[in-house]
């Protein structure tokens, strides 16, 4: 008898480590340093997403637009370039850094899970008309994401937790 409870605790113990482990994207109060590949063109930047979601990046290379900030607020767009500020409200061409917001915020807004496969975990989606792929670390920490507009491929390091 004290064998099959053993066994039936073992089975049991199986069970409960492979049911009830989700894991769900942090895509809030996060800092980290990206390269942005996004056509033929190569971006590095810091990156902050607050508790709402807004992001913001600071363009550190190429150098031509090293200090570049942009700042996806909402619907909004603001642009700061060398004492310039722009501001515009639903932008539609945003480009490589444009495409990240939209993704997490679809990411956030659609309440996904990641999926697990070969030990990596990837969260799949669609945002207008394009697929993305987001690999995340099992605590749900973005790792790198790949997305079929532009051929934008985000390399994510150095992330932190902010409060």
């Amino acid at each position: 008898m004290k064998k099959i409870i053993a066994v039936f605790l073992f089975i049991f113990l199986l069970a409960g480590c492979s049911v009830g482990t989700e894991t769900v994207p942090v895509t809030e109060n996060l800092s980290f340093n990206t390269r942005v590949h996004y056509y033929n063109e190569t971006y590095e930047a810091e990156a902050l997403i607050d508790a709402q979601g807004n992001m913001t990046f600071d363009i550190t290379s190429p150098e031509d637009i090293k200090g570049l900030r942009l700042e996806f607020t909402g619907d909004e767009l603001k642009s700061t370039f060398d004492g310039l500020e722009y501001t515009e409200k639903n932008p539609q061409l945003t480009g490589a850094f444009g495409e990240i917001n939209k993704i997490f915020n679809d990411i956030r807004s659609g309440d996904k899970q990641a999926r697990t496969d070969d030990g990596e975990y990837f969260v799949e989606g669609r945002v207008d008309g394009c697929e993305y792929d987001l690999t995340v670390s099992p605590a749900g920490l973005p790792i790198e994401l790949d997305s079929d507009c532009g051929d934008l491929e985000m390399d994510i390091f150095d992330v932190k937790i902010t409060e």
